[in-house]
């Protein structure tokens, strides 16, 4: 029987990181209402009464904590941030419209004691330093990821075919895994509507008659046909362009699968330059 992987060091990362989270979340709270009683007096502590300081230290301790078990019923710490998307957009949503009844109420119980504007600009302030912890995580990761480059010497440039969910699902995993092997330059696709935008920040810059071209002008060292929907017909002849001299500097190989998800890697193309001379050869994966 195969051992086991044991995951005990990934469990103890993953709850360091949720307890950093939570104490950036703890902080992130309280800085929030700090800051919205100092807008409130135009940022003039000696206008601030002290009541109005005893009163909200008394009553914020109470929307931090109700605040991070909203964060967590929500599942903002059960999210991987690395792929921080529209879903956790939304969680991120509906946590604060939970959170909303919450500070009316905080605000009447308090009325007269401290400014009604502390809680809310304390409230909207507190989702924009939500939104900025977990997606400011996301944007360092893609500029890690964006700079990432070849240990020891240069990275191979890529070229994608396909520009559907695919390409996007591929250039993502790329980008976590072989960020300092390859650097993904073009992609290619055959829908005119989808030359000259972008996927993944990557430029989409013609069709299958551009590659000998694009190959040549982007020095493309691998290209990765990543159209899992593709009919036999045009599959073959894509996968014909690619193997033509013309379309290459130097002639191609198979290579290694590049993605570690079974799934997509299954369909995928893939060739790499070699300096040695022979016959090009195309394995589908």
């Amino acid at each position: 029987m195969a051992n086991k992987r044991d995951y005990s060091g990934e469990k103890l990362r993953y709850a360091y990181r949720m307890t950093i989270l939570i104490f950036y979340d703890i902080i992130a709270t309280a800085l929030a209402y700090i800051i919205a009683m100092l807008a409130r007096f135009d940022f003039q502590v000696m206008r601030v009464k002290e009541t109005h300081i005893t009163n909200l230290a008394k009553i914020l301790p109470i929307l931090i904590i109700i605040t991070c078990l909203v964060y967590y019923f929500t599942h903002l710490y059960h999210s991987v941030w690395t792929f921080a998307s529209v879903v956790e957009a939304y969680r991120m949503v509906i946590a604060y419209l939970i959170l909303l009844p919450v500070n009316i109420i905080a605000m009447l119980l308090s009325y007269g004691k401290v400014p009604r504007s502390t809680f809310i600009i304390g409230y909207f302030l507190s989702f924009g330093l939500c939104a900025a912890i977990r997606f400011g995580y996301r944007l360092v990761r893609y500029a890690q990821m964006s700079t990432g480059s070849k240990k020891g010497g240069e990275v191979d440039n890529v070229m994608v075919i396909g520009a559907g969910s695919a390409a996007k699902e591929l250039i993502t995993d790329m980008r976590l895994q072989h960020r300092e092997k390859y650097n993904i330059r073009i992609i290619v696709d055959d829908n005119p509507i989808k030359k000259g935008r972008y996927l993944e920040g990557i430029r989409i810059g013609g069709d299958r008659h551009d590659i000998p071209e694009l190959v040549k002008n982007f020095r493309i060292d691998r290209i990765i046909f990543a159209i899992p929907t593709a009919l036999a017909a045009d599959r073959k002849e894509i996968l014909g362009i690619c193997r033509r001299r013309d379309a290459r500097s130097r002639p191609c190989r198979a290579s290694t699968r590049l993605s570690t998800r079974k799934s997509r890697s299954r369909n995928c193309v893939t060739w790499t330059s070699r300096t040695s001379s022979g016959a090009m050869r195309s394995t589908s994966t």
